[in-house]
């Protein structure tokens, strides 16, 4: 994020080269995180000037989406913050709107999730399918789409907010669903590990995503360190081939 505009374009094309020669394509993008509270505080700006780094370079590879988390307040659980945090979150998509637009790039909303005092996942900041919509309907459906991830929707068990269920989702989000981020936990701890490797019902998921017709991406989030990277990427790869193949039979190389 140090090289000049022109080092930098010509580093992500050559990246778009180099996958599109292995037949691979990028389908979306993840900005860095966290989101920052403004564009112009200290120790923030720096942070929100990589995220719109983060737009282009999904452009120079081609890619339609950027997956932005939200900004989170920290105190900001159980609906508490809600208008504060959207109205934090509106203006930040305030100043990315002209670059999404100058780049032909989409943002991706995504499903979060927070903690209590007490440590107990809840719910936060587009926890709900609902509060994606509002989300995107800040930037407007041609500037933004909804990315379910489905493990996170696992972790949220609240007699308040009964839809926030991977199936539920699905339905709500409707067209505006593009991403699926997939990933596997035991409804407690966000774990990120292969389908079939937890509680979710993957099943009941992958039925309700081919009767909504769903032609979007499906992304295996699986947890990684810098270290470890290629393996993990490695193991990612073949842990959604054994899994799609379950549901693709026809079509699973």
């Amino acid at each position: 994020y140090t090289m000049h505009d022109t080092q930098y374009r010509e580093n992500f094309l050559s990246l778009k080269e180099y996958g599109n020669a292995l037949g691979i394509s990028f389908d979306q993008t993840h900005a860095h995180i966290p989101t920052p509270f403004t564009s112009t505080a200290q120790g923030e700006k720096e942070q929100f000037q990589i995220i719109l780094k983060d737009i282009q370079a999904t452009a120079y590879l081609e890619c339609p989406y950027i997956v932005i988390h939200p900004a989170i307040p920290r105190k900001c659980i159980r609906g508490k913050g809600a208008k504060e945090a959207q109205k934090i979150n509106a203006a930040l998509f305030k100043q990315m709107k002209p670059v999404l637009q100058e780049y032909g790039v989409k943002l991706a909303v995504e499903n979060m999730f927070n903690a209590d005092e007490n440590g107990v996942i809840c719910s936060t900041v587009c926890s709900s399918a609902e509060e994606m919509l509002a989300y995107i309907n800040i930037l407007g459906t041609n500037l933004a789409v909804a990315c379910l991830d489905i493990g996170h929707a696992n972790l949220i068990h609240e007699s308040e907010n009964p839809t926030i269920d991977p199936c539920r989702m699905i339905d709500i989000l409707g067209d505006k669903l593009k991403l699926i981020h997939m990933h596997d936990n035991d409804g407690h701890k966000d774990f990120h590990n292969p389908p079939g490797q937890g509680n979710l019902p993957w099943h009941a998921i992958m039925t309700k995503l081919a009767s909504s017709g769903y032609r979007g991406n499906l992304s295996f989030e699986l947890k990684s360190t810098c270290e470890t990277a290629l393996s993990d990427a490695h193991a990612a790869f073949v842990a959604g081939k054994t899994f799609l193949a379950q549901y693709f039979h026809d079509r699973t190389p």
